[in-house]
């Protein structure tokens, strides 16, 4: 396929278009591989300087209770100069998920992540990021015949970093953790 570019949906930044592309398969019946690409001009006026985003997202079926997902992501955005003295930024991360079925109404999930903002350019700061979420898939009404597709998610997160990077307009220059909790509803269609 083809897009205008990341974080553009009305107004193309340099007249030029990417290109994404995808390959999505089973190894095996329980182990399943997606691989993503994009690749194209993102810098302002710029139609040379190309940024490629590549991912490769693994599912493991353990059984029909519990499933296994790793998430890998590496992004290059050569030439940066507002922000990397005229180097390539760039940014890449790992992410391992755990969903287990207790029952048709309630799944239990957790999630750990590690995010390296090389050169500070995605984040405003250059650091090692880590997050761990606990939380929960709620079906209400799982055998109705409409809002099967409810979902209720309450989670708890916790973010780490190895600067001190969280609240960072404080007096003190910031935290190095912090604690969310959140509750969204998802109605699928």
């Amino acid at each position: 396929g083809f897009t205008e570019g990341w974080n553009q949906s009305l107004r193309n930044n340099n007249g030029d278009i990417d290109f994404l592309g995808q390959f999505k398969g089973n190894i095996t019946s329980s182990l399943g591989i997606v691989s993503n690409l994009e690749w194209g001009p993102e810098t302002a006026h710029d139609s040379s300087d190309h940024w490629t985003s590549l991912e490769v997202i693994g599912t493991l079926t353990v059984s029909d209770q519990l499933t296994l997902v790793g998430d890998c992501i590496y992004d290059d955005a050569p030439h940066q100069a507002a922000t990397t003295a005229g180097k390539s930024a760039q940014w890449y991360g790992i992410a391992a998920y755990a969903a287990y079925k207790i029952n048709p109404m309630f799944t239990a999930n957790v999630r750990g992540e590690w995010y390296r903002d090389q050169g500070g350019f995605t984040t405003g700061f250059q650091a090692n990021y880590y997050e761990l979420t606990l939380g929960t898939q709620i079906h209400p009404l799982p055998d109705d015949k409409i809002f099967q597709f409810l979902m209720i998610r309450p989670e708890i997160r916790g973010d780490a970093a190895d600067h001190r990077v969280y609240d960072a307009s404080n007096s003190h220059g910031g935290i190095y953790t912090q604690l969310t909790a959140a509750v969204d509803v998802v109605m699928q269609f």
